[in-house]
């Protein structure tokens, strides 16, 4: 997932390489647990970050990201998935230069 974010300055590089990590410690969460039980498999993922912060001691990035449960419509007896994702999770991750997680919070969008 690209982040908003300049890679040519210093910061800007560290915040890209924590939104990837973040990215995947986010999707091995969400594959990891019943956010998606009732997901079709390899759908959970990240699907945006929003926001990644390069401060002192470590990057601050959030983002979104889908279950990948199956989002049914149609009437009665025609029931077919949506084709795009639902967007039904949000997170935000604190990881240090060294790359290390510190801090990792996944929630369902209310």
């Amino acid at each position: 997932v690209a982040a908003q974010i300049n890679p040519a300055s210093a910061a800007g590089a560290q915040a890209q390489l924590a939104a990837q990590q973040c990215s995947a410690a986010v999707e091995a969460r969400i594959k990891g647990s019943d956010y998606g039980a009732l997901s079709a498999p390899g759908t959970a993922r990240v699907l945006t970050v929003t926001r990644a912060d390069a401060e002192k001691r470590f990057v601050r990035v959030r983002g979104t990201a889908t279950s990948g449960v199956l989002n049914l419509v149609g009437t009665v007896g025609t029931l077919a998935p949506t084709a795009a994702p639902t967007t039904d999770l949000t997170f935000k991750c604190r990881i240090d230069y060294r790359g290390r997680v510190l801090e990792l919070d996944v929630d369902r969008i209310k």
